[in-house]
């Protein structure tokens, strides 16, 4: 066992050629954004730095050598994990969406709102795919939501933050959810 210590402040968002990716926060810290990519290799203890292209704000997801950031007003953000670069921006009308989830053999992300709502967007390109109706009619005021989307043999598991919980077909979306 190895033992590393290493300044930071962000999230330990996952794992990226084998090194543990951090996000480092912006200085100003009224808001919650990120300015840099620390990669530390624990074989070596070396850590380099990427800096982002620009501020990025929002949850962030890392999956398959990119980073999603997800707002709560329902913008998605892919940057590159290897050179800091925005790929795409796209706004769903999700409200305080979840993290994402991609579904890398389907060229997809996932992101649930706190009333059930579900929406898909091309991982490569962002193009927005679908998006549904609210399933619940519950809604939270307490910040980001807490709803979470799951890949489960091949159907979505959402779970909203008041306990409601359904399955959804991605490929016929519009079909009613089967609840838990």
């Amino acid at each position: 066992a190895r033992r590393e210590t290493v300044p930071r402040d962000g999230p330990l968002v996952g794992t990226f050629e084998g090194r543990l990716l951090f996000l480092d926060p912006v200085e100003d810290r009224s808001v919650e954004a990120f300015s840099r990519i620390r990669l530390l290799d624990l074989d070596t203890g070396r850590v380099s730095t990427t800096k982002l292209a620009e501020k990025f704000e929002g949850n962030a997801t890392l999956s398959d050598g990119t980073l999603w950031f997800a707002r709560t007003s329902g913008q998605v953000t892919a940057v590159s994990a290897r050179t800091g670069e925005r790929q795409w921006q796209t706004r769903t009308s999700l409200e305080q969406p979840s993290d994402v989830t991609h579904d890398p053999r389907a060229g997809v992300v996932y992101l649930a709102s706190a009333s059930g709502r579900v929406a898909a967007l091309d991982a490569r390109k962002g193009t927005l795919l679908w998006e549904t109706l609210p399933r619940t009619q519950r809604l939270t005021n307490q910040g980001w939501s807490e709803s979470e989307v799951l890949l489960h043999k091949g159907a979505l598991v959402v779970a909203t933050s008041e306990g409601d919980l359904f399955t959804l077909d991605p490929a016929h979306p519009d079909r009613e959810p089967v609840s838990g």
